[in-house]
């Protein structure tokens, strides 16, 4: 009933899914309004240039999103921005640490401040708390009886509503001077968004939820990052839908239920077929 392997959660599962519902389209002849089933690849290094070169050719009204929710409708995210913050200090022999300057020791007020994690600056929101992490740590040395003279962090931060840039580089960078180190993004800031309970499109997708499985929707937030950052800032209203446990994904042991594939399937083409007016044009997007 389970099928394992690494990406089978994220991102296989929705796409295997989108396949069947595009040959389902294809047996009935759909010829309605025109849909975009988008398959980028290469995603996770958080560039965004999949979605963002779909963008260039089509203006789509709406968005979904197929990114693992356990088969939940969701309608927000938080963001995301990784950023690398570099140290730089003086190399001496080990022995004698005290004539150099330990770039690793020049790190630490940041890594205390994320292992505290306590950023008093983030504002109330419905996707609840920022979290923030270091995810990799490189060191430069000349030997390892050596003082490094560089080091660099990895941050990944997942932002909420009202969080921007400068408030996320004073939050990690505080207790730092100026000139001391090197701060640089890795990508573009990826703002949060939920999308409003009141919107029409919203509303249809909880209509087409109940029809498929016979029982009220729950809608959630996610709490990690996807392309609706992109699609949102494009003014595509976007939700998310898609088969498979998104807490099961990067980590021993994924897996994707074969029947979440086949209730995912069940929804995106119903949600394809009987849209009527809504579905002016749609981009199912996919990694």
């Amino acid at each position: 009933n389970k099928i394992y392997g690494r990406g089978s959660c994220d991102d296989k599962g929705s796409v295997t899914a989108l396949v069947f519902t595009i040959l389902f389209l294809s047996e009935i002849n759909y010829n309605k309004e025109p849909i975009v089933f988008s398959l980028s690849s290469n995603e996770e290094d958080s560039s965004a240039k999949g979605i963002q070169q779909v963008l260039k050719y089509v203006n789509p009204s709406y968005c979904v999103i197929c990114e693992p929710s356990d088969l939940k409708i969701v309608y927000g995210h938080k963001g995301k921005w990784c950023v690398k913050i570099t140290f730089f200090g003086k190399t001496a022999h080990s022995a004698i640490p005290q004539l150099g300057k330990n770039a690793i020791y020049s790190a630490y007020p940041v890594i205390k401040n994320i292992i505290e994690g306590k950023n008093e600056n983030f504002r109330v929101s419905p996707l609840g708390k920022p979290t923030f992490t270091i995810t990799y740590i490189v060191s430069k040395t000349n030997s390892l009886n050596s003082i490094p003279h560089e080091c660099s962090l990895y941050i990944d931060y997942r932002s909420v509503l009202g969080e921007t840039e400068e408030s996320i580089k004073n939050f990690l960078c505080k207790n730092l001077k100026k000139g001391d180190f090197l701060f640089e993004p890795q990508h573009p800031f990826f703002p949060a968004w939920i999308l409003n309970k009141t919107d029409k499109f919203f509303s249809y997708t909880k209509d087409v939820y109940k029809f498929c499985f016979n029982k009220e929707p729950i809608p959630v937030l996610w709490q990690f990052c996807t392309n609706g950052s992109i699609t949102t800032k494009h003014k595509i209203t976007t939700i998310g839908f898609g088969p498979g446990n998104p807490f099961v994904a990067h980590s021993d042991n994924e897996y994707i239920k074969i029947s979440d594939v086949l209730s995912a399937i069940k929804f995106y083409s119903v949600l394809a077929t009987t849209s009527g007016n809504f579905m002016v044009s749609t981009l199912f997007a996919g990694k």
